[in-house]
């Protein structure tokens, strides 16, 4: 399983834990998911979120060099 792959099975795992009404370690017993794996997964997704949020761009009026 390439690492897109993993990615994209862990997002719709957490999305079913989410989207149920079971805790996180019932819902890995009702699964047989490791619990540490989850959360290692929940952790990670997070941090691709994180990361992939826009970062604010300050432009200037000011013409570039060479531009008259």
């Amino acid at each position: 399983m390439t690492q897109s792959e993993k990615h994209q099975y862990w997002t719709a795992i957490v999305t079913k834990q989410q989207e149920s009404e079971l805790s996180v370690p019932n819902f890995c017993k009702e699964h047989d998911i490791s619990y540490p794996t989850f959360h290692y997964w929940l952790k990670k997704l997070k941090q691709t979120d994180d990361e992939q949020v826009a970062h604010q761009v300050v432009m200037s009026d000011r013409p570039s060099l060479g531009s008259e």
